[in-house]
Parts: structure tokens; C-alpha cells; sequence
């Protein structure tokens, strides 16, 4: 006779509590610095999940945080350019693009190549004090032809990236954004976040069509990753967004030298 845990895709009913911890902290990690599913994703691989499994699965799971950001926003996000929410459009269909790749081409493709994307992620996080003091520094419009035109295949790739994968997706749209002319810090956060939902939420659905979302486990982690977030706060003040960030970055590094070890 199956055990519910069976039933969700694990082999053991503490691997749902492993799953929740382990999402609780990849929400807080998201709210604070970013690079959630450095965690999440190896964590589901470990437990046994298949590769293209643990992706869409993580990404369902941890959907609900980049919600929470862009509400987070939303008064910065009031007073920008009406324009810019053009840009929904190249994501929407990107993210599409993106899932459709990950479920259609051959599993093993991803499977080989996961560990490589973990570890670009990685360095996307370090990155992201560059990223955000090149913002600061910015000074154009971005209301230009070329900027416009830049703006809209620049946010398709990345979006293509983030249906087909997505860690650090986040620090990809910040650099696009302020290299288009979205220079304030706040407002590119608040878009980055709306444009991640966009992205990942059609990704998603068409997840959803295709069976390849272990719901059981999506579920279990959107809640975590809801607590983490809400929890994110007090973690921040504690330990400091530059040592949280530098923590994920080290984990990062040896989650994916693993990942490559057993893949060689």
C-alpha cells in the first residue's frame, strides 16, 4: 500500500518536511537576497525527483514570493513610465517559449546541463551589488527607438531562460532594465518582480498541461516559501543581506561542483 509521501513523488514522508524547511528557507533567502532555488532545486534532485520534474516543480513552489515582491513595490511601480509594462508581453511569450523547450527536448539535455545553470546563478548573485550600484549610476530614459526595440528581445532571452530554468532570473532583469533606462532601484526591483511573475506564471501554466508538476510537493513548498518570505524581515536584520547573499554564493558553488562531479 502507497503512503501519501509515495503518492506526492517521494520516497519517504520526512522528505515533505525536508521539503517545507528547505522551501521556508529558499522564501526568506528570495525576499532578502535572492537565489532561492540554489536550495530548492538540488534539494528536490537529492530526494530523488527527476531533473525536469524538480524544475517545474520548484517553480510553482516558489511562484508566490515574486508576488509578494512586486505588492511589495507597488507604489514605486505607480509612478513609472506606462511603458514599460509593455514589456510584459515579450515575457509572457518568452516564458512560454522557455517551458516549451524544457518539457519537449530530450530530458538528459537538462540534466546535463543543470549544474552548469546552477552555477551561473551562482555568480548572477554575486554579482548583484554591481548590478544594483550600475542602476544608481544610470541616467537615461530609455524612452528611445533603439532602447525600446533592445529592450524587448533583451527581456524575451531572459525570459526564454527563465521558463526553461529561471535561478537568478532576477538579477538578469535588473541589469536589462537598467541598460534600457530604468534607473531607479525601486521601480526596476518592483518590475523585475511583475516581469518574473509573468514569466513564471506562464511557464506554469504550461507545466500544467503537460503533467510535469508534482502538485503535492509544489504545494507543500509554496507554503514554506510563503512563511520564509513573511519571516524574511527579522532574517535580514539579523544576519545582513551582503552575508546572506555571500552564504547562498558559497552553497551555490559546492551544490554545483557536486552536481558536475556526479554527472562526469
Amino acid at each position: 500500500m502507497e503512503t501519501e509521501s509515495t503518492v506526492l513523488g517521494l520516497a519517504h514522508w520526512w522528505d515533505l518536511v525536508i521539503v517545507l524547511a528547505v522551501a521556508l528557507v529558499g522564501g526568506a533567502i528570495n525576499a532578502v537576497a535572492g537565489g532561492g532555488t540554489i536550495l530548492t532545486f538540488p534539494t528536490l534532485l537529492a530526494l530523488g525527483v527527476p531533473p525536469v520534474n524538480a524544475n517545474t516543480t520548484n517553480a510553482v513552489g516558489l511562484l508566490p514570493g515574486s508576488a509578494g515582491g512586486a505588492w511589495g513595490f507597488r507604489h514605486e511601480m505607480a509612478q513609472a513610465s506606462r511603458w514599460w509594462f509593455w514589456l510584459l508581453i515579450p515575457s509572457l511569450i518568452g516564458g512560454v517559449f522557455g517551458a516549451y523547450l524544457l518539457v519537449n527536448l530530450p530530458s538528459k539535455i537538462f540534466a546535463s546541463i543543470a549544474p552548469y545553470l546552477v552555477l551561473l546563478a551562482t555568480v548572477l548573485i554575486a554579482l548583484q551589488p554591481l548590478v544594483e550600484r550600475f542602476l544608481r549610476l544610470g541616467s537615461s530614459s530609455g524612452h528611445s527607438l533603439f532602447q525600446r526595440g533592445a529592450a524587448v528581445l533583451v527581456l524575451f532571452v531572459i525570459a526564454a531562460y527563465g521558463g526553461y530554468f529561471g535561478a537568478s532570473i532576477g538579477i538578469l532583469m535588473l541589469t536589462a532594465l537598467g541598460l534600457v533606462g530604468m534607473t531607479d532601484v525601486a521601480q526596476a526591483n518592483g518590475m523585475k518582480n511583475l516581469l518574473s511573475i509573468a514569466i513564471k506564471g506562464a511557464a506554469i501554466i504550461y507545466f500544467a498541461f503537460t503533467g510535469d508538476v508534482l502538485w503535492g510537493i509544489a504545494i507543500v513548498m509554496a507554503v514554506g516559501a510563503v512563511i520564509g518570505g513573511y519571516a524574511a524581515g527579522a532574517i535580514g536584520h539579523r544576519i545582513g543581506e551582503p552575508v546572506l547573499r555571500w552564504v547562498v554564493v558559497a552553497i551555490g558553488i559546492g551544490v554545483a561542483i557536486v552536481m558536475i562531479i556526479e554527472i562526469s
